[in-house]
């Protein structure tokens, strides 16, 4: 499962009933706990956060208590002890300062050899801390009908268990995209987590920036002289060359790529389906008109605005 966190007045996804509900075994193994990146999605500040191994390190905190309470040597201890340090960075990420201050005095403790019974005294009282902090934590989860922006990631410690992630524009829209116009990688990037997200005017709006790449190119394969053509005129003289000109009076430049322009019309035309009454073409700007939108919109827009670049990158001769 992949959670975000974030501080706004929606209902929140409780952690707490997930740890409590997560069979927590001694015989847990200690695993490894990187940090996901943080960014900004839509409207609110997001992190990503992983609540699979956020709770199976919590049950090797859990197990901590049964090893401690057995003779045990320090060198054994310490695979358990090891989880400690991992939960403190957690806890600091996710803003559980008494949490964290309580994690580094318990290494401080085993630091200087103090008694397991009173470490493990200390683990419970970690443990209990982390509960009660997580109350003031709001958490959001992505839904599974997103699951084509999911996609499973690392593999750590267990074999079994891969991290749930959201893919990156690379991942979703191909490398051949990225690699062909590289500007357009933090909107194709921002619009996916918008739409994992539901801000769906700014997974719009990505889009498009996204789309307006392909403007001044066709219009250079099209012979435009235009600096700055609009959609439109790009769009008229494009369905002018490939449906009311013969071959031999096409430019020259063009002849080679007359099948090429021919799908990329299609799929411009696909794209003012999608976009209905939602975007407007002011100049060679394309602007959202309404901030009333469904997925279903979006998600036409994201599948015509995907054909499009994807045949731009395939096909668009390297002059243009």
């Amino acid at each position: 499962m992949v959670a975000m966190v974030a501080q706004t007045d929606q209902t929140c996804y409780d952690l707490d009933s997930a740890i409590s509900a997560a069979s927590l075994t001694a015989t847990s193994l200690p695993l490894p706990l990187a940090r996901e990146s943080t960014h900004t999605g839509g409207p609110v500040d997001v992190q990503q956060f992983s609540v699979g191994k956020f709770t199976e390190i919590y049950a090797c905190l859990s197990g901590l208590d049964s090893v401690l309470a057995v003779p045990m040597d320090r060198q054994s201890l310490q695979l358990y002890i090891n989880n400690i340090p991992r939960m403190e960075q957690e806890c600091n990420q996710l803003g559980l300062k008494a949490s964290a201050s309580q994690a580094a005095r318990i290494m401080g403790m085993w630091a200087q050899m103090i008694p397991c019974a009173d470490i493990r005294n200390s683990v419970k009282e970690l443990r209990s801390r982390i509960v009660d902090e997580l109350f003031g934590v709001c958490f959001y989860y992505v839904l599974p009908n997103k699951a084509s922006m999911l996609a499973e990631g690392r593999t750590y410690v267990d074999p079994f268990h891969r991290q749930t992630d959201l893919k990156s524009a690379h991942d979703y829209f191909g490398k051949e995209i990225l690699q062909r116009f590289p500007a357009i990688a933090i909107d194709l990037n921002e619009c996916i987590k918008c739409y994992v997200y539901e801000c769906l005017p700014a997974c719009v709006f990505h889009l498009m920036r996204a789309t307006e790449i392909g403007i001044p190119k066709v219009a250079r394969l099209c012979a435009i002289a235009d600096a700055k053509p609009s959609w439109g005129a790009v769009l008229e003289r494009a369905e002018r060359l490939t449906q009311k000109t013969k071959f031999d009076d096409l430019p020259e430049a063009l002849k080679p790529h007359i099948d090429f322009l021919r799908s990329i019309v299609a799929d411009m035309r696909s794209l003012q389906r999608a976009w209905r009454n939602k975007v407007t073409h002011v100049e060679d700007r394309l602007t959202p008109a309404s901030s009333e939108v469904d997925m279903q919109d979006v998600h036409e827009i994201l599948v015509a605005t995907h054909s499009f670049l994807r045949h731009l990158a395939e096909g668009l001769p390297p002059w243009c």
